[in-house]
């Protein structure tokens, strides 16, 4: 809002971002280039220093017609990003896990995740509602963006210093036979419109949640990311139990 996006722009935009996961099909492509060490930080170094930057267009000396279109920029390169480096760095974790044991590190992994995320939420949403009290939201965008800033030097550090495991010569194969070979799975098959039918969905009515509670029902961020948190609660309660169940009877216990 503050960089003059609409109630419908956002929600266009949010949808948007969606197709981000399409990127992931890069990995395919780049996956063997990709899989160093190095080039999963420097990607991941990007993808959330794009994440930082959003909070600096605010304080930018831009045209006001070009500033929504720099966000929006930003916004996507960042999603882009993530989604090509995310299959790298879900498969590096792996590699670490004990056999046997990868739905429950999934859960408990998501968990430690939910709970930060609501945390740092919970403190972002109180700390902007109470500087915009105090007409200096400007403020608020600059104190976000540093701890960012500093959360992104933080968990490069973190990355730099994770082992990884000695790259194995991989098996040829032509990417577009891997596609090929995924898409003739029968469980995956049998999975997919059942995702189409969710994110048909959920993306036709997440992406406006924002703009409805503040504006509408006139919730502060405050209570939006309490809301939040009541959410990821219950979340982080019922991954672990899956995540085993999944390590039994789903697909990572029959590979």
């Amino acid at each position: 809002t503050a960089v003059g996006l609409d109630d419908g722009t956002i929600g266009l935009v949010t949808s948007f971002l969606a197709l981000g996961a399409a990127f992931q099909l890069a990995s395919i492509f780049i996956g063997d280039k990709m899989s160093r060490k190095g080039s999963i930080i420097l990607v991941t170094f990007f993808d959330m220093l794009c994440f930082t930057l959003l909070y600096v267009v605010p304080f930018v000396k831009l045209p006001d017609n070009l500033r929504p279109w720099v966000f929006i920029t930003l916004l996507l390169a960042a999603n882009i990003l993530r989604h090509i480096a995310s299959p790298q760095k879900t498969a590096w974790s792996r590699d670490l896990v004990k056999e046997g044991h990868l739905g429950r590190f999934s859960a408990l992994n998501e968990t430690i995740s939910l709970i930060s995320g609501m945390i740092f939420s919970f403190a972002m949403g109180a700390i902007i509602d109470y500087l915009e009290a105090k007409n200096r939201l400007m403020l608020a965008f600059g104190i976000i963006g540093a701890i960012l800033f500093i959360l992104t030097e933080c968990s490069t550090i973190v990355l730099l210093l994770a082992k990884q495991k000695p790259l194995t010569k991989r098996v040829e194969e032509k990417p577009l036979l891997r596609i090929k070979s995924a898409f003739s799975d029968k469980a995956t098959l049998t999975l997919i419109p059942f995702y189409i039918l969710w994110n048909i969905a959920g993306y036709t009515t997440t992406p406006f949640f924002g703009t409805y509670a503040i504006k509408e029902l006139g919730f502060t961020m405050t209570a939006v990311s309490i809301i939040t948190a009541a959410y990821s609660i219950f979340r982080a309660f019922i991954s672990r139990p899956f995540g085993a169940l999944g390590d039994k009877r789903g697909f990572v216990g029959n590979l």
